[in-house]
């Protein structure tokens, strides 16, 4: 340990409750008598398999392991009983999802959530038990205060911290990225090397000028940005931009408009610079190709493209299918996201909504929050509750699959969102344009606040702005983003860690 490193004190901890989970429309209600007790997560015991020692009579050897399997996290919370209703016993008499935020902080204002110096989340977690102490006495020297207690259980926790930026690869981003993603996992090094799930960086670089000019591009590092090379898309002419990038399988997979096609190549090939690249036209209408890409899994990927085209991929290496041939819409379809293999929302110009509720077998358009403006990127939380974001700098989102849109205000002003994407219900970022300069926001209570990054007051280094952002599937402190360096014509690369 370092001497510079600080221990924390059962009094720096907060607790705030989020009944019913994260969400855009909850907000986070702070417990001030209130206290987290001690946590205790099991990874799963751990049993040997053991075999005859070769060498000797009557002894056996370890021939492998095998680890039960992982149980919820538990931790009481602690209160003093109030004189009005229990807001524990109004919990356990309800036994729904509850998640629990507890920031820790020394020098800030524990009364303003965003105010915290790490914060652990308490996710997807419900009430099993409550108890209460000095509940009467019979005589004076019984007099004691009354206590309750609630014993939860939590799927998952981790830990939220302030993040900063550092600008990366910028003798290799010569031109504007149009997408970033880490496509990565967590390995022990047991069947893959060892990975903490984002070393694997991909981004994909513009071409410029006609035939013959400079091919479109990716570029990459597998060491989480401290290294990087750079590789053409050979299967693309020079003046056929890319549009948007997905991690799909083994694949790295990039859109095309101009080519009405995907390019894509062996992520791992890639890595080792000895990659093929193929490209799949197979099944893509021409004059309606794709802009953005999903990938839900391998087996379940979706494509939005002009004129209200909608493809769908169970092999992306093979073919696509036309899901919806404009009939929702004939805008173009700038952004897709799915919650589900059922549920599928896309959004694109002139306020267009288009969804699908039974996994792209019939869409239905709605209409949109915003009257006359691109929305440029969405994201659906979940069947119901689903975020837009518009070229003017709007976030909008609905809590009942499209009937009614709100309005969530941003700090600072706004003028261009250019993507969403959440690491989990409870954590996500924004990609946003303020005052002619990209910035970061994030969330940590699942849309209702949003506050601008980095909390350290280090400036994220000079952009125009961030056309995509990659969130770490193991790790909500890690966000790559790509787009625009400040000159106007270099691409910019940086990393939020």
């Amino acid at each position: 340990m370092s001497n510079k490193e600080k221990i924390t004190t059962a009094g720096q901890t907060r607790v705030w409750l989020l009944e019913n989970g994260p969400g855009p429309h909850r907000q986070p209600v702070y417990q001030g008598t209130m206290a987290i007790g001690d946590s205790d997560w099991p990874a799963g015991d751990i049993t040997p398999i053991k075999i005859p020692d070769p060498d000797h009579f009557g002894k056996f050897v370890t021939a492998g392991k095998i680890r039960g399997a992982e149980e919820n996290l538990t931790v009481p919370i602690m209160a003093r009983y109030p004189e009005q209703a229990s807001t524990l016993l109004d919990l356990r008499r309800k036994t729904c999802r509850v998640d629990l935020h507890v920031p820790l902080g020394k020098c800030t204002n524990p009364q303003i959530y965003s105010r915290w110096q790490k914060m652990r989340v308490y996710r997807n977690g419900s009430i099993t038990n409550w108890s209460d102490e000095n509940a009467g006495t019979l005589d004076d020297d019984g007099q004691a205060v009354t206590n309750e207690t609630g014993e939860f259980s939590f799927e998952e926790m981790y830990e939220v911290l302030p993040l900063s930026f550092q600008e990366l690869a910028s003798a290799y981003a010569v031109r504007e990225i149009v997408d970033a993603s880490i496509c990565d996992a967590q390995t022990c090094g047991d069947c893959d090397e060892e990975s903490d799930g984002k070393s694997k960086l991909f981004l994909t670089m513009i071409g410029t000028g006609v035939t013959p000019g400079t091919l479109p591009s990716v570029l990459y590092s597998d060491d989480g940005g401290a290294t990087w090379a750079v590789t053409d898309i050979d299967t693309a002419f020079s003046n056929e931009n890319p549009t948007d990038g997905e991690c799909v399988n083994e694949y790295y997979v990039v859109t095309i408009n101009g080519s009405n096609s995907i390019h894509y190549a062996n992520k791992e090939d890639i890595l080792s610079g000895s990659e093929t690249w193929y490209e799949v036209i197979a099944g893509f209408v021409a004059g309606n190709g794709p802009n953005a890409i999903f990938a839900l899994s391998g087996m379940d990927v979706w494509l939005a493209g002009d004129n209200g085209y909608i493809y769908h991929a169970t092999d992306i290496t093979s073919e696509v299918t036309v899901s919806d041939a404009g009939l929702a819409t004939v805008q173009n379809l700038l952004a897709i996201h799915a919650s589900d293999s059922e549920h599928i929302l896309a959004t694109g110009m002139l306020n267009a909504v288009v969804y699908s509720s039974n996994g792209g077998s019939t869409w239905a358009a709605i209409t949109g929050p915003a009257i006359g403006e691109s929305l440029k990127t969405c994201w659906m939380a979940d069947e119901d509750t689903w975020f837009v974001g518009t070229n003017t700098g709007a976030l909008w989102y609905t809590n009942d699959g499209g009937a009614t849109w709100t309005q969530k205000a941003l700090p600072g002003t706004v003028i261009n969102i250019d993507k969403i994407k959440f690491f989990d219900d409870t954590v996500g970022y924004l990609a946003v344009r303020r005052g002619g300069e990209g910035y970061l926001l994030r969330t940590t209570d699942g849309g209702n606040s949003w506050y601008i990054m980095p909390q350290n007051d280090a400036a994220i280094p000079a952009n125009d702005y961030l056309n995509d952002i990659g969130v770490s599937p193991f790790d909500p402190n890690f966000v790559l983003g790509g787009g625009l360096a400040a000159d106007g014509t270099a691409g910019f690369v940086v990393v939020a860690d």
